[in-house]
């Protein structure tokens, strides 16, 4: 079975301290537990909040992870300094099985934070930063790119039809291989994507990527991802975080 989750930026950071659990329950007319991590770092593991030479204070992040019957939200948001002038923003994952809960939860969480919030939609660099995100030197998957020409219609030609649709498959170990001893926690944007198009000629983000899969793992599309597993990795919104401050900044 596998779980669909959109991505949702916030406008502003969130204060757990707002957040009123019965008055939640209430609304939704459902138990909600509340899991709150003071801090992580950008893996999604938790650390001491006070900095070490290899990690600065600013890449922390806070995580609230509320659950109910059918339903799962993680919100990450980062520690920022007060003085701190630079965008702030959060990122929220949800998982709905009932749109009733979505609806009341989205209403709850606008009246109670005043946050705008969007849907997160994914291009070739998100979907990359995403993989990125959830893969170490101990952990690599089987890797599927899947394309499909959205434009191919009945009166197109047969060589049209013909490239409908096609994969790039590149094993977990070939990624092992390929990436080696580079350990900048980029492998697919510096090292695997590269290897791809250096080798097909292609130029991966000028063609029509229908979704990314890391095999029994999970699933990235335009608007959505799928996980194997029941929960959302921090690690995943983390990721995104970049790309939500510069869509406020604009």
């Amino acid at each position: 079975m596998s779980h669909r989750w959109t991505l949702y930026g916030l406008d502003k950071l969130i204060d757990i301290e707002q957040l009123d659990l019965p008055e939640l329950e209430e609304q939704l007319d459902d138990v909600v537990i509340c899991t709150y991590n003071d801090t992580i770092d950008r893996t999604g593991h938790e650390i001491n909040q006070q900095p070490t030479q290899n990690r600065e204070i600013d890449e922390t992040f806070n995580s609230i992870k509320l659950e109910g019957t059918d339903w799962q939200v993680l919100i990450v948001v980062p520690n920022v300094d007060i003085q701190d002038n630079s965008t702030r923003c959060s990122v929220m994952s949800g998982n709905f099985n009932k749109e009733d809960i979505q609806t009341q939860f989205f209403k709850y969480f606008k009246d109670i934070f005043g946050v705008v919030v969007w849907p997160l939609m994914f291009d070739i660099d998100s979907m990359v930063s995403i993989l990125d995100s959830v893969v170490n030197k101990t952990r690599w998957y089987d890797t599927v790119v899947y394309f499909e020409n959205s434009r191919q219609n009945k009166n197109d030609s047969d060589d049209e039809r013909r490239l409908a649709q096609w994969t790039i498959n590149i094993s977990r170990y070939d990624c092992e291989t390929l990436v080696g001893t580079h350990s900048d926690g980029k492998p697919y944007r510096r090292v695997i994507f590269p290897y791809i198009e250096t080798q097909t000629g292609f130029s991966l983000s000028q063609l029509p990527i229908k979704f990314i899969s890391l095999r029994n793992l999970l699933r990235i599309s335009r608007n959505g991802i799928r996980t194997v597993r029941p929960s959302m990795e921090s690690s995943i919104l983390i990721s995104q975080l970049p790309y939500i401050s510069k869509l406020i900044k604009k």
